[in-house]
C-alpha cells in the first residue's frame, strides 16, 4: 500500500460465497498461507470454488493450500513451472520473468496468466463436472 492510497475492504471469504465470483486467485506468501491453511472457512472457500467449477489460480506457497483443499489425485499442481489441471492454474516457483509474458488467450497456453485468463474466459471448467470431480469434494 502506498501512502495516501487507502482502500476499504468490503468482502472476504468469511462473508461472501465463492459462487458469486468468476474466479479465485491466491497469491503466495509464507505467513499468509500458514494463516489461511489453519482457517477452515478459507479452505472451504477453495473447495467451494472448485465445486462450483470456478477458475482457480495459486502461486508460491498457495499451491500447497489449493492442493490440500482439493485433495484429488486427478488434479495436479505445480512443482515448479506453470501447471494447468481442470481449470486450476498453479505456479510454485515464482520468478519475475514467469509473470511477465504477453497474454494471448488460447487453450493449452503455457504462461501462468495466459492459462488462468483462458480458464476464466470459459466461465466454468465443465471438464470437472463431466469427469465427476466437482462432486468428489465436500463444500
Amino acid at each position: 500500500e502506498k501512502p495516501g492510497h487507502n482502500f476499504t475492504l468490503n468482502a472476504t471469504f468469511a462473508n461472501v460465497r465463492a459462487q458469486d465470483y468468476d474466479a479465485l486467485v491466491i497469491p503466495g506468501g509464507e505467513q499468509s498461507i500458514k494463516t489461511l491453511s489453519k482457517n477452515g472457512r478459507a479452505v472451504h472457500y477453495v473447495r467451494e470454488s472448485f465445486g462450483h467449477l470456478k477458475a482457480i489460480a495459486a502461486t508460491g506457497e498457495a499451491v500447497q493450500l489449493v492442493n490440500t483443499a482439493i485433495q484429488l489425485p486427478s488434479v495436479s499442481v505445480s512443482t515448479g513451472d506453470v501447471n494447468e489441471s481442470y481449470g486450476v492454474v498453479t505456479l510454485k516457483d515464482v520468478k519475475p520473468e514467469s509473470l511477465s509474458e504477453i497474454v494471448d488467450l488460447a487453450k493449452n497456453s503455457k504462461g501462468f496468466f495466459e492459462s488462468f485468463f483462458y480458464a476464466v474466459s470459459q466461465h466454468r471448467c465443465w471438464e470437472r463436472e463431466l469427469d465427476g470431480l466437482s462432486t468428489m469434494i465436500s463444500y
